[in-house]
């Protein structure tokens, strides 16, 4: 299989969402082997059937340590956009502290010009 051919494979298998794809055996020798695999979110892919041919044990094997390796990077993602959220929050707070300062002072220097008036 070219190179291209499994980015297009893996970027159509991404983005279609499936929760279940059935294979031939050498498309899971790509899964298995393909260093690129972890740049491409199947985290939805809940069941992988393969037909055709036996599969033997070997490749279940790397086929399932690929999936934990895909399961792993995407619940550390999770916690990186929770820590993000968390960060934005935290800036929206700075910002709303800053705003009312700047209205404090505000209300400090009409008060110190009335003051003066007088």
């Amino acid at each position: 299989m070219a190179s291209t051919s499994r980015k297009s494979g893996f970027r159509r298998l991404s983005s279609s969402r499936r929760i279940v794809v059935v294979v031939v055996p050498p498309i899971v020798l790509v899964l298995a082997q393909y260093p690129a695999v972890d740049r491409y979110d199947l985290s939805l892919l809940r069941w992988l059937g393969c037909g055709a041919a036996p599969l033997d044990a070997d490749l279940q094997q790397t086929i399932a340590a690929a999936v934990e390796v895909q399961a792993s990077i995407v619940a550390s993602l999770q916690k990186l956009l929770g820590r993000l959220d968390e960060w934005n929050d935290f800036q929206d707070l700075v910002q709303e502290a800053r705003a009312l300062r700047e209205k404090q002072r505000d209300v400090q220097n009409r008060t110190e010009d009335l003051r003066g008036r007088k």
